[in-house]
């Protein structure tokens, strides 16, 4: 949709790897504006290209990179896809970046859950105790 407000306060995508920018990009505009409150992409972890510095490490307020390949599920069978040929991160923009940048954070592939001990105080202190899997809005 050509606005976002209609989607609820927060939106979560998985946009195809060529069209990152796009996706990316769009995501940010609609926080800046406040059509949604919370935008979360499922990316390639590839913080050398364009996108990632201009609409990424500017502009996100958390960034957070799995350990481990995530496996996709196929549609048509529902089974699991091996095979992913690169990293993958969340992108999280909710609300204006830091001036140090955005939280940088690092999370389990096969659970999608915090790694690290601070990783844990940071999403159980954001979250009040209630994150669970993916549940980053």
């Amino acid at each position: 949709p050509g606005d976002w407000s209609s989607l609820g306060d927060s939106v979560y995508m998985n946009p195809p790897y060529s069209q990152v920018s796009q996706f990316t990009a769009r995501a940010r505009r609609a926080v800046g504006s406040g059509e949604v409150k919370t935008a979360v992409a499922l990316v390639p972890s590839t913080p050398d290209v364009q996108w990632f510095h201009e609409h990424a490490l500017g502009a996100a307020t958390e960034i957070w990179f799995f350990r481990g390949r995530v496996s996709f599920i196929d549609a048509e069978s529902g089974h699991a896809v091996s095979g992913n040929p690169v990293g993958s991160c969340l992108v999280v923009w909710a609300g204006t970046c830091g001036w140090a940048g955005p939280r940088v954070g690092s999370l389990c592939s096969k659970k999608y859950t915090p790694l690290t001990p601070a990783d844990r105080a940071y999403w159980a202190q954001t979250s009040k105790g209630s994150r669970s899997q993916l549940d980053l809005f």
